[in-house]
């Protein structure tokens, strides 16, 4: 048992984590046992992926990075010389009046665009009104037609009938010689 533990290779690594949301600090502790030499390395995945990133943005539009670095370092030299900068929109004077007369426009020409919206849907509504009256009274018409016709066939009818009646020899007076 002595010789299988010496084999294996043993690590214990401690740390302490800062979780920054909570503003609190974790203990902790890892032990690694293998039977394999262990390496510990760091771990520059993230790193190389993000410089990857930067070199494609570069690849893209040639002097990009400089022109970033140019614009930042001019930044940083105006605040530095005037420290308002950074707050100057939140110090800037707000023309109550001014935005009280934009919210009124545009409150005004909102119900404008209403009531033209309300307009045109009642003119639709009115037309489809006007519609469904014309395809009732077309409707009412056809079936009046529809009803003499039928009336007209149910006397044709009894006018065939009778005549063929009236065609039909009598039976009781004729009868066939032998």
């Amino acid at each position: 048992m002595d010789e299988a533990n010496n084999a294996q290779s043993s690590l214990l690594v401690v740390g302490l984590v800062y979780i920054k949301d909570v503003d609190m600090k974790v203990p902790w502790k890892l032990r690694i046992t293998s039977p394999n030499a262990l390496a510990i390395k760091n771990d520059t995945e993230r790193e190389e992926r993000e410089a990857s990133i930067r070199a494609s943005w570069e690849h893209g539009q040639s002097g990009r990075a400089m022109r970033a670095k140019r614009t930042r370092d001019k930044y940083l030299k105006a605040r530095k010389e005037n420290p308002e900068t950074r707050h100057s929109a939140i110090n800037q004077k707000i023309d109550w009046q001014k935005v009280t007369e934009d919210r009124e426009a545009k409150l005004q020409e909102f119900n404008q665009y209403r009531e033209r919206v309300e307009r045109e849907r009642e003119q639709q509504r009115l037309r489809t009104i006007d519609r469904m009256q014309t395809v009732s009274v077309e409707f009412e018409q056809l079936r009046r037609e529809y009803a003499q016709l039928q009336s007209e066939e149910a006397k044709k009818r009894e006018v065939f009938v009778r005549v063929k009646e009236e065609d039909k020899p009598s039976l009781k007076g004729s009868r066939k010689v032998k």
